[in-house]
């Protein structure tokens, strides 16, 4: 009958050792190998690794009973062989995840071996850093990269905050890939924090990214005050803008007439009334915007009638040859902010004139004409 020698583990497989007559054999249950003439020696690599918050890992070898001071070493990784590797620990790098296997070979012919999975937890990306107004919406903070292990893991989330990016207190109830910040009236910093479970117990973590909310406290624009002028004069705004230092804002003009300007100031040449209006001066930086408007009154003045001639130079009115005088007939064609009209004089041309009352100027202006005039 063969005489049990030696049981010892390696890495939680139970390797057995048989002695026989001369005839030494060695027994590998579940992969890991011993072989040659080993009487004591073991040798182990821990338990397998999850490495949080780390770019490396050194692994290490430890040997229990060497019968030899002077061992040798040789390293795999993924069933390949390590070149170069012939020390007793090896660093892993954080892209290098995988199973390890070290082979210990020790003078007197005994070859010991054991492995281990090392993984990497990748805590993802999130994006991105945004401009908002004092007591701004910020858009949703997007998952841009899941966090994520090689081997089978349960990951779960929470996201931090602060105002200093140095400082963090987890925000409640936030336990999703995104998150939706809310209204913020000062800059803050926003990461999530992904966490390994191992039998519903926290075993490590790690931070993403962080992203910077800038939050403009003091950004204002003035478009100025409101302007009557007449029609055709050329008009110039020149607008004012506060907080803005360090930035580089986006500025437009929207108006009657479907006026459109991306320039800071706003030039209007030879404006007629139907230039007036609201004007809306609007200033961008981010997700911030914000905006004034300015009230612009051209005051002219046109007629409209049925008896112009073909070039709309002349009121021409035919008669019949038994009538002495026919009428000339005419409606304004004013400003609609009537309010600015100080007065409209006519002067008839035949020697008649006269100051036509407010309440008329929405009527017919009607004058008696006598032929040839």
């Amino acid at each position: 009958m063969p005489r049990l020698l030696k049981v010892f583990s390696l890495n939680n497989h139970i390797h057995t050792v048989l002695k026989h007559a001369f005839l030494f054999v060695c027994l590998s249950v579940f992969g890991d190998f011993a072989y040659g003439q080993c009487t004591s020696e073991s040798v182990s690599l821990g338990e397998d690794l999850i490495v949080c918050s780390e770019s490396q890992v050194t692994i290490s070898v430890a040997i229990q009973n060497p019968q030899s001071v002077t061992p040798t070493y040789s390293w795999t990784h993924n069933g390949t062989a390590l070149l170069g590797q012939n020390e007793n620990n090896l660093i892993v790098l954080s892209n290098q995840p995988g199973a390890y296997e070290v082979i210990v070979t020790f003078s007197d012919s005994c070859e010991i071996s054991d492995t281990i999975i090392v993984d990497f937890l990748n805590a993802g990306i999130i994006g991105s850093n945004q401009i908002v107004c004092n007591n701004g919406n910020p858009n949703i903070l997007n998952n841009l990269a899941s966090a994520s292990l090689n081997t089978n893991g349960i990951i779960q989330y929470t996201w931090q905050s602060s105002i200093n990016n140095i400082n963090w207190t987890t925000v409640a109830g936030a336990t999703s890939p995104t998150y939706d910040p809310p209204l913020l009236s000062q800059d803050t910093y926003f990461r999530r924090v992904a966490s390994v479970l191992i039998n519903n117990v926290i075993a490590c973590s790690e931070n993403s990214n962080s992203v910077f909310i800038d939050v403009l406290p003091n950004i204002s624009i003035s478009a100025g005050d409101d302007i009557v002028t007449c029609a055709g004069e050329n008009i110039i705004i020149n607008p004012t803008a506060t907080g803005t230092i360090g930035y580089t804002p986006q500025y437009s003009w929207i108006g009657p007439n479907n006026t459109s300007n991306s320039t800071f100031d706003l030039s209007l040449n030879s404006v007629q009334i139907n230039s007036s209006g609201t004007y809306t001066f609007s200033s961008t930086i981010g997700n911030c915007t914000v905006t004034d408007q300015i009230e612009i009154s051209v005051t002219g003045f046109a007629i409209s009638s049925d008896l112009f001639n073909a070039s709309n130079t002349q009121l021409i009115s035919c008669l019949q040859p038994q009538d002495t005088s026919g009428d000339i007939f005419f409606t304004f064609n004013l400003s609609p902010l009537l309010n600015n009209i100080q007065s409209v004089f006519i002067n008839w041309g035949d020697g008649s004139s006269g100051t036509v009352p407010a309440f008329n100027y929405s009527e017919f202006q009607i004058h008696n004409y006598l032929p040839g005039s």
